[in-house]
């Protein structure tokens, strides 16, 4: 099965050595061939030089191609990493107490 996503990265550092690392580990839980594509240009997900090579700012959209068994639960993954912002997202300040 075939599986394909369009994601766009939110994380203010786009996509760089740590989330590229994250997506690496994801990617590497399952058996599916899973790719990111970035204007043209795609790469292995399981490798994580092939990543770098990507490195893209916030905002880029990527495009996650799986092609296996368990392409859905990768993509599903993969996924979620980005809406997380690979745990980068600034958070609210907390309100002060007066």
């Amino acid at each position: 099965m075939r599986i394909q996503k369009r994601l766009k990265l939110m994380n203010p550092a786009g996509l760089h050595a740590r989330p590229a690392g994250m997506v690496v580990d994801q990617a590497n839980k399952f058996s599916s061939d899973i790719r990111l594509s970035v204007e043209g240009r795609q790469v292995n997900a399981k490798s994580m030089i092939n990543l770098l090579r990507i490195a893209s700012p916030q905002g880029t959209e990527v495009i996650v191609t799986a092609d296996g068994a368990d392409a859905a639960d990768a993509v599903k993954a993969i996924e979620q990493l980005f809406l997380d912002g690979f745990g980068e997202m600034p958070s609210e300040p907390s309100p002060r107490r007066g």
